[in-house]
């Protein structure tokens, strides 16, 4: 990549979408004085969303951070008719509103819609609006889990899985993430990583129809996320919260919001633990233990009038038990040499670090430059039970032992430009990020019947045994690819790898003697490059949405496409209907959980790279049984 390229991402890239603006102005009286001390307040019955603020000596107000949508706005000022109307917040460009106020007495009266109708949106996009003074109120069924529950209770559609996962409209597990414009596209349930706590969260946008340029990866679901500011709260505001429930679940945590007119600061933090973390696979909860912490802060600084500055940060550590089932107790089990057997106890741990800096800056009355960087970091480690005989599972289930160290981090520089003039809306943006992946994986046998050298006189598979030429001795038969009994015929070089036998050896095809488990070590980055520009056009009531993206992916695959999005919507007033008719091509990229395993599966070469047990220098014959091997472990 050139320098020159490289200089213009830094200048002139463009992010996901921002998801709030800003809206402000000035309350005057009849002969044009300014009104202090009048009550401003903007309020979405939709999304439930309402704030208010007081007119400061200048008769100026502002609220800042207010998500994309429509408002009624209202003011009140003693001795003075009220005054309301209708205010749209849909770009980063601010919104500026000059009121002037009436003497009172007259006889006009103002009737304020109180249900909203009038504030659908005429928007091409499929989408549902959510503020917090709903999700307040929602018993969310997971804490863990919390912003999967906001999104199924609230969103048409889409369906909850296990384990913090949901589905939107016809794609598996295809969703992403905008959390202040910065892009989330890896999954996000509570066993691939940890989720934002909802006390962040101001509002919800989940966007379940087509979507915008703005948006690629992951789009059958996109969920915009305004999370919750300081800037302007000069009296420091928040809560204290805690709750015991079933399966021992007790959760607490805090959140504070405090500032001037020119900066401020919001934390939130919680922790949970519960006898209940996971979705078991029983009625009964065994072994599902679990606890995460959660902080959250953001701090917003206006450097002046038209710059500001915002930082972000994140980090959530989880811990918790795999679930275990009957069949996981091992009631008077043996491992193959005789010893008995405890309960399988296999945990995870995962730490997620987040850190996401930006800055606007105002061009003038009609556009809005946006710039910002961010670092996303996931370890994810699985630790299999001190003695790997205890995660034998049940028949064709689970016949190794597993561990796993995995690393995901998403780094990346984003930036938009906003203009709105007239019916058009215009954003153009370009996101550069770079994902580099670390995958370790140990996999050990610990079925004696998974790869055994031998069959008995009902071709069972028989343990106990490194070589088929042991069998004849036995009375057995050997389990070779030549017997025609054999179903899946012995492996040496699995065998290496098989801690129930007794003691394999160099003469067996192994790098040392003794059983060890499977070593796989891999490392590989994603680089991607994506490209919009959009325009939505309201005339009348009609609203067209125009777009075009571009994404350039180049990881373990390499995929280039130009994806047109197009969406018409027509709002019929009179019964406040709005029609959607939308169109999207999209480019969905591999998940990158798991990435560098699943692909080396297929690539041998790439295993005998990796694996110290394997030699590099393997003839034919050799290579192709150990990546047969390799497929019958792995499945």
């Amino acid at each position: 990549m050139s320098l020159a390229f490289v200089a213009w991402l830094f200048l002139a890239g463009a992010a996901r979408a921002q998801s709030s603006g800003t809206l402000e102005g000035v309350v005057k009286d009849p002969s044009g004085a300014a009104i202090a001390g009048a009550t401003v307040e903007i309020q979405n019955p939709v999304s439930r969303y309402q704030r208010s603020a007081a007119t400061d000596a200048d008769g100026k107000f502002r609220f800042a951070n207010v998500p994309f949508n429509p408002y009624h706005f209202s003011v009140k000022a003693a001795g003075f008719e009220d005054f309301s109307q209708d205010a749209e917040v849909r770009s980063l460009v601010t919104v500026n509103l000059s009121v002037g106020m009436k003497l009172a007495g007259s006889a006009t009266t103002i009737t304020v819609e109180g249900n909203g109708g009038d504030l659908v949106e005429n928007d091409s996009t499929f989408h549902t609006d959510v503020d917090r003074e709903l999700f307040n109120k929602l018993p969310l069924e997971s804490s863990s889990s919390s912003v999967s529950s906001l999104v199924t209770l609230t969103t048409p559609g889409v369906a909850a899985d296990s384990n913090g996962l949901f589905h939107g409209l016809g794609d598996h597990a295809s969703n992403s993430f905008s959390v202040d414009g910065q892009p989330i596209t890896d999954q996000q349930s509570k066993i691939f990583s940890n989720q934002i706590p909802s006390d962040s969260i101001q509002s919800l946008e989940v966007i379940s129809g087509a979507p915008p340029a703005e948006f690629g990866d992951k789009t059958s679901l996109v969920i915009k996320v305004t999370t919750r500011s300081g800037l302007g709260v000069t009296t420091p505001t928040g809560s204290v919260h805690t709750s015991y429930g079933s399966f021992g679940s007790t959760n607490a945590g805090f959140d504070l919001a405090f500032g001037k007119a020119k900066w401020g600061n919001f934390i939130a933090a919680n922790g949970l633990n519960s006898s209940r973390f996971l979705d078991p696979p029983d009625f009964s909860a065994m072994h599902d233990k679990g606890n995460e912490e959660n902080v959250f802060d953001r701090v917003d600084y206006q450097l002046s009038k038209v710059d500001t500055l915002r930082l972000n940060f994140g980090f959530t550590r989880s811990w918790f038990q795999t679930p275990n089932n009957f069949d996981n107790l091992h009631v008077g089990e043996t491992d193959p040499f005789g010893n008995p057997l405890g309960e399988t106890d296999q945990r995870s741990q995962i730490k997620t670090l987040n850190i996401a800096p930006s800055w606007t800056r105002v061009l003038g009355s009609a556009a809005v430059f946006n710039f910002g960087a961010f670092l996303r970091r996931d370890q994810f480690n699985y630790y299999p039970s001190n003695n790997p005989f205890n995660d034998l599972g049940p028949a064709n289930l689970q016949t190794e032992t597993i561990s796993q160290n995995r690393k995901l981090t998403n780094a990346g520089l984003r930036s938009d430009i906003s203009y709105l003039k007239g019916i058009h809306n215009i954003k153009a943006g370009v996101t550069y990020q770079q994902t580099f992946l670390d995958e370790k994986f140990g996999l050990g046998i610990v079925d004696p019947a998974l790869n055994a050298p031998c069959l008995d006189s009902g071709n069972n598979p028989v343990g106990g045994f490194n070589d088929p030429l042991q069998c004849a001795g036995a009375g057995l038969q050997p389990n070779v690819a030549s017997n025609p009994n054999a179903v899946l015929p012995f492996n040496p070089l699995l065998g290496c790898f098989d801690l129930t036998r007794p003691t394999p050896s160099v003469s067996d095809g192994c790098a040392t003697a003794g059983s060890s488990s499977f070593l796989f070590n891999g490392h590989t980055d994603v680089k991607e490059l994506s490209v919009y520009i959009q325009d939505t056009i309201n005339k009348g009531n009609w609203s067209f949405n125009l777009g075009i993206r571009g994404d350039l992916y180049n990881g373990l695959s390499v995929a280039r496409q130009a994806e047109p999005r197009l969406g018409i919507a027509y709002n019929f007033k009179p019964t406040n209907t709005v029609l959607r008719v939308s169109y999207a091509r999209t480019l969905e990229t591999p998940f990158n959980e798991n990435l560098i395993l699943s692909n080396s599966g297929c690539d041998f070469a790439v295993i005998a790279a990796l694996v110290p047990c394997v030699p590099a220098t393997l003839s034919p014959g050799w290579r192709n049984e150990f990546h047969a091997g390799f497929q019958q472990a792995f499945g």
